[in-house]
């Protein structure tokens, strides 16, 4: 469902119920994230908020999956990870490397699977969302 006002307050937690709506079969970790980035491109349109995929990070070494920019680059964004494997360690790693980037307020976490569901609800001070597709199309 589209989101259409323009300047709307769109929290992290709203980006996270959009993503938890995906459906489909994807064959691989690529083609949840484009899937992905059209649904809350779609969802986003007319609020005046950015998707981007592969967003460089200010640590010079993260790269987002999915970026969605805070207020027209004025605030934070939030980052949407997408994992459909990889060990719980590595995921948080990852995580912690994001929060410490200022530019990021808070993220998201897509998984397909269960054990990425024990991340921290919070890292650095920053919120992180768990959106779980371990029943999803992958």
């Amino acid at each position: 469902m589209p989101i259409t006002e323009a300047g709307a307050r769109i929290t992290a937690e709203r980006l996270a119920e959009i993503l938890a709506e995906a459906t489909g079969t994807y064959t691989d970790e690529y083609d949840l994230q484009v899937a992905l980035d059209a649904r809350l491109t779609t969802a986003l349109a007319g609020t005046g908020r950015d998707v981007m995929r592969e967003v460089r990070l200010s640590d010079g070494v993260s790269r987002a999956d999915i970026w969605v920019d805070g207020t027209r680059w004025l605030g934070p964004g939030v980052v949407v990870e997408v994992k459909v494997a990889g060990s719980l360690a590595s995921v948080v790693r990852q995580l912690e490397r994001y929060a410490a980037c200022v530019e990021v307020g808070e993220l998201i976490l897509v998984t397909t699977r269960a054990r990425h569901h024990h991340v921290p609800r919070e890292i650095a001070g920053k919120r992180v969302h768990l959106v779980s597709l371990v029943e999803g199309g992958l």
